[in-house]
């Protein structure tokens, strides 16, 4: 699967959370064995990243905790208007680098299980996250889902 770093940063956050919940076996499995997979992209990302702000480091406004202050557009301050356009379009051109994850998936009825006390709920919005990440899309699925679209449209 090809994504770009600012996916890659979407999906970490993602496979952290559900890395936390009590979910089947299969499920947490494949969780686990993504978020390895990933934090490994995800680690270059970081040290480009750091080079970057290394490198503009001097001019990063901090607050009174000498941490860097990050403006309204995510960005981290610089006065210098100038330099500040290069440091984000050097951030902008690393977010915008794809990379290639091999996912580890799962068939999507293993996110059909019974949520007893044993294992937390999925929420709609967690099932979708799930189904867009980590569950196998079969190329027969999409064309029986094109076919019965034609179906409703008919009628």
């Amino acid at each position: 699967m090809k994504v770009k770093h600012s996916g890659l940063i979407v999906m970490m956050d993602n496979m952290q959370y559900f890395g936390n919940k009590r979910l089947p076996q299969k499920i947490s499995y494949a969780i686990t064995k993504n978020l390895l997979n990933l934090t490994k992209h995800y680690s270059c990302y970081e040290q480009e990243l750091e080079k970057i702000l290394s490198f503009y480091g001097e001019h990063l406004e901090l607050d009174e905790n000498g941490n860097k202050v990050i403006g309204e557009d995510g960005f981290p301050v610089i006065k210098d208007e100038e330099l500040s356009e290069k440091m984000k379009q050097e951030i902008k051109d690393l977010l915008d680098i794809e990379v290639e994850i091999d996912m580890y998936q799962i068939d999507q009825e293993l996110l059909d299980y019974e949520d007893n006390d044993r294992y937390d709920p999925l929420t709609l919005n967690e099932i979708l996250t799930l189904n867009s990440t980590i569950v196998r899309q079969d190329e027969e699925t999409e064309v029986d889902g094109e076919e019965n679209a034609e179906e409703v449209e008919s009628l």
